[in-house]
């Protein structure tokens, strides 16, 4: 297929949306490595885009009345055959995982631009923000939160409770 119309049937940006979308890490890492190889036929900003509408449409099945999916189909403006790559990335992002990732994609996109980056690759910035993606569950626990946030009151040397534990500064 690729040699006659010029798109490789493993290696596309819909195959690696549908990786995301079920959170197929194997598969979704085997495409990024591809795009890393080949960046001038896969340029970052198009795949931004592609991941933009892809969460949006996850977002949208969030905000759908209903759960049968010809009307989730409708209401997020997909033709019906697609819409369970949507539904299953409902089931594997929270709407705060989509929010998140939607910032993810921001910074990744000042970043391809030059802001805040001078050398890292394009293709290095997709491994980095689609492993930020599949893994965002496993980057922010709860436990990392309340570590993180305790610790940056302890340097700010303030005495708070938090969900029961009292953090003392030593003076």
């Amino acid at each position: 297929i690729e040699k006659n119309i010029g798109i490789s049937k493993d290696y596309n940006i819909f195959e690696l949306s549908t990786a995301i979308a079920n959170r197929d890490i194997v598969k979704a890492n085997r495409i990024v490595n591809h795009f890393a190889a080949n960046e001038k036929n896969y340029p970052l900003v198009v795949t931004l885009s592609s991941f933009y509408r892809l969460f949006s449409k996850i977002m949208g099945c969030y905000f759908t009345p209903s759960n049968q999916p010809d009307i989730i189909a409708k209401t997020i403006g997909v033709n019906s055959y697609f819409v369970k790559d949507y539904i299953n990335g409902k089931r594997n992002y929270t709407k705060r995982q989509v929010f998140t990732i939607f910032k993810y994609l921001s910074d990744y996109d000042l970043k391809s631009k030059g802001y805040g980056n001078v050398s890292t690759s394009d293709g290095e910035l997709l491994k980095e923000l689609v492993f930020n993606s599949l893994k965002i569950d496993q980057i922010f626990n709860k436990k990392d939160i309340s570590f993180i946030l305790s610790q940056t009151l302890l340097e700010k040397g303030c005495n708070k409770r938090i969900r029961g534990c009292r953090f003392k500064t030593s003076n």
